[in-house]
């Protein structure tokens, strides 16, 4: 059996939930102890987020999709076609990243600061891997949210 080389397809170019996806995403934040769960699209960086609760601590996660579309694009797919198709592998991504993230926090095999530290938002609204991507040192915010 002859196997493609991984380079011939992009992660997620074939994901079909989209919309779904996020449904699921917010399931699974409410089933694990997040709550105020809120989903924002900024078009003009077509940049996809989800913020959420957890722990007493604000986070954040998100992708952007135009990335994905220009990769799409080189490939031969039209330009409307790979923005919606990176629209909807984007949302499968974050629904992935949000299990991956807080399973290890529900089964506590790790705590939140360790399994979810990029994603916890900071006083100055930038996520701490914004701020680590940005070579900004910087102490973890303690939990200044409502815990139950």
């Amino acid at each position: 059996m002859s196997m493609k080389p991984w380079t011939d397809t992009l992660p997620y170019e074939h994901a079909t939930a989209g919309e779904g996806a996020k449904k699921e995403a917010a399931v699974f934040i409410d089933r694990y102890g997040g709550k105020l769960v809120g989903f924002n699209v900024d078009y003009a960086g077509n940049f996809h987020t989800v913020e959420f609760i957890h722990s007493g601590y604000l986070l954040r996660i998100g992708f952007e999709a135009f990335g994905f579309a220009t990769k799409l694009q080189r490939s031969g797919t039209a330009q409307l076609e790979a923005m919606e198709r990176a629209r909807t592998a984007v949302w499968s991504m974050i629904r992935d990243q949000v299990k991956s993230a807080l399973a290890p926090v529900f089964t506590e095999a790790l705590p939140i600061t360790v399994a979810c530290l990029g994603y916890i938002v900071g006083p100055d609204d930038r996520t701490m891997g914004e701020r680590a991507s940005a070579g900004d040192v910087i102490a973890l915010p303690p939990p200044n949210y409502d815990r139950r």
